[in-house]
């Protein structure tokens, strides 16, 4: 088998999230950090 095609830029757009469920994305760095603590 061949290795998939993939995009160029596969980060995850938030900004509609946002929009229509008021909500902002914290930073994943401080949800890591946060599991991390909790384990």
């Amino acid at each position: 088998p061949s290795a998939a095609k993939r995009p160029l830029n596969s980060r995850f757009n938030c900004n509609k999230l946002e929009t229509l469920l008021g909500i902002k994305m914290r930073p994943w760095q401080d949800a890591l950090r946060d599991y991390l603590a909790a384990m």
